[in-house]
């Protein structure tokens, strides 16, 4: 017994019981179970109709998430289903796993397990990862961000890490003017 309960084992477990409930949540949900989910699907159906992405006058997340979603049921000729809309998140999430499954084995080597065990244990993740939400791409970009940089560093290619440098900055600068400019109108109610 003593044996099964290694720590790494306790890992594992934490890991496996983590992928099921994300499984399981993906299974379970219905994409109405959030309203947001529901409007995200609108705008993929719109640019699926219109072959076009109309950006209207009220607040929109960015539109790389549809765009990636349209056009991977375009090339793939499927059509907007219950079963097409259940594919993105499930592909989103695989790719988030092996994302953060590299980051941590190159970041933690000798303690992968227990980053990877948090990272799929986290609520939200396993709870907005079953539907459509904008945020699951977000997460993908992050850890190629991560990786990114982590590949950059090893190969000493100072050049390029100044440049993703000078665009974090930029990132921050325009999120940080976004909250500010956008936030005024977000908070009217």
């Amino acid at each position: 017994m003593q044996k099964f309960l290694s720590s790494k084992n306790v890992l594992i477990l934490i890991i496996v019981v983590g992928l099921l409930s994300k499984l399981w949540a993906l299974a379970i949900t219905p994409e109405a179970a959030y309203n947001d989910s529901l409007y995200h699907l609108s705008i993929v159906k719109e640019i699926l109709d219109q072959k076009t992405l109309s950006l209207p006058e009220i607040d929109v997340p960015p539109p790389l998430y549809y765009a990636f979603f349209a056009s991977a049921l375009i090339l793939s000729q499927l059509s907007l289903t219950l079963f097409t809309s259940k594919m993105v998140p499930l592909v989103l999430s695989l790719v988030q796993l092996s994302l953060a499954f590299v980051v941590f084995r190159k970041l933690f080597p000798q303690h992968y397990l227990a980053a990877l065990a948090f990272f799929v244990s986290v609520p939200w993740l396993t709870r907005f990862g079953a539907v459509n939400y904008t945020e699951a791409i977000s997460v993908v970009f992050v850890f190629s961000s991560m990786f990114l940089i982590m590949k950059l560093q090893e190969k000493k290619q100072t050049f390029f890490l100044a440049i993703l440098s000078l665009s974090t900055r930029l990132a921050i600068f325009l999120i940080m003017w976004n909250i500010i400019t956008q936030g005024r109108s977000t908070f009217k109610y």
